[in-house]
C-alpha cells in the first residue's frame, strides 16, 4: 500500500509538468500551429492601398521648364508717319543713336511698319546698317541718300524701291537681294531688276576699278554709277553697237571716264571712233 501511494505521489508532479510543457509548446508560433502575426508589407504595397483595390501609382511631378524672357532688340526713338489705316512709315532717325538700325514690327502707337519713307535716313552719318522686317514693302526715294550705310539686305517682301534710294552712299559696299524677291535681284552686290536687264544702283563704296556689264543689260538708271570714280575699266559682254543701244541715264559720268572693252570685235568702225583689235574703244 505504501509503495502504491508513493508511485501516485511521484506520478502527479510528472503529469502536471507534462501539461505545462504542452501548454508552452502551443504558445510558441510554429509552421502549423498558433495564431499568425500580421506581416508588414513594403511601402510600395501598403501606402495608399485599400482592401480590394490596387495601390495608385504616383507620378513624379516635374516643374515646367523656365522660358527665357523675350528681349526686344529693335531700335527706339525712330520717327514715324501714320498712313491712317493701322500702318505707318519710318520717316526719320529721330533720337535713335544705333549705328545698326533694327526696324521694329510696330510703332509705339501700335501701327504696323510697312515701309521706309522718302528721305528717312538721308545724310545720316552715324548709320552703318539696317535690318528690315518682312513687313517692309517699300523704300522711298532718297531714303538713304548720302548716308554712311555700308550694307543692305533687301527682303523678298520689299517690292518697291524709289529713285536714288542708295545714291551717294560712299561707304556702301554691297546691296544683297533675297532670291525670292519678285522685282529685284543683285549681280555680285549691284542692285538690278529681277531679269537683270536694268542696273539700278552700283554701291559707291566698293572701290573696285573694274566692272563687267552683262550683254542682257538694256538700261542703266539715272545716277546708278553716281560718283563711282574708282571704276577705271569696264568690260561689256557684247559688241560696241549693242552697247550704244543701252539707255544710260544722267549722272553716270563714271561710265564716260572709264575705258570700255567689248567681247565682240565685229564693229570696227563707229560714228564716235575706232575700236582696235583688242576690243578697246580708243575714242568716244
Amino acid at each position: 500500500m505504501k509503495t502504491r501511494t508513493k508511485k501516485i505521489l511521484y506520478a502527479v508532479p510528472m503529469v502536471v509538468l507534462l501539461v505545462l510543457c504542452v501548454c508552452l509548446i502551443r504558445m510558441i508560433p510554429g509552421d502549423g500551429g498558433g495564431e499568425e502575426l500580421p506581416v508588414m508589407g513594403t511601402p510600395s504595397e501598403s501606402e495608399g492601398e485599400t482592401e480590394g483595390q490596387p495601390a495608385e501609382t504616383q507620378t513624379e511631378e516635374t516643374e515646367p521648364p523656365e522660358t527665357e524672357p523675350i528681349v526686344d532688340l529693335s531700335s527706339k526713338g525712330l520717327l514715324y508717319t501714320s498712313l491712317g489705316n493701322g500702318t505707318c512709315l519710318v520717316s526719320g532717325i529721330g533720337t535713335c543713336t544705333d549705328s545698326v538700325v533694327i526696324i521694329p514690327e510696330k510703332s509705339p502707337e501700335g501701327d504696323t511698319i510697312v515701309g521706309i519713307g522718302s528721305y528717312a535716313f538721308r545724310g545720316c552719318m552715324r548709320l552703318r546698317g539696317i535690318e528690315l522686317t518682312p513687313n517692309i514693302r517699300s523704300i522711298g526715294a532718297y531714303a538713304f541718300y548720302g548716308s554712311s550705310i555700308e550694307a543692305v539686305f533687301v527682303p523678298a517682301e520689299t517690292t518697291n524701291i524709289g529713285e536714288y534710294a542708295f545714291c551717294g552712299c560712299y561707304s556702301l559696299r554691297s546691296i544683297v537681294v533675297s532670291p525670292d524677291n519678285p522685282n529685284y535681284a543683285d549681280e555680285s552686290g549691284v542692285l538690278t531688276s529681277k531679269s537683270g536687264d536694268v542696273i539700278l544702283a552700283y554701291p559707291a563704296g566698293r572701290g573696285d576699278n573694274f566692272y563687267s556689264i552683262s550683254s542682257k543689260v538694256r538700261e542703266i538708271r539715272t545716277m546708278a554709277f553716281y560718283n563711282c570714280h574708282a571704276i577705271k575699266l569696264i568690260h561689256y559682254a557684247g559688241g560696241l553697237s549693242a552697247f550704244r543701244q543701252i539707255l544710260i541715264g544722267a549722272g553716270n559720268e563714271a561710265l564716260e571716264s572709264a575705258v570700255i572693252t567689248y567681247s565682240s570685235t565685229a564693229d570696227l568702225f563707229t560714228e564716235g571712233g575706232v575700236m582696235g583689235e583688242a576690243g578697246v574703244e580708243s575714242e568716244k
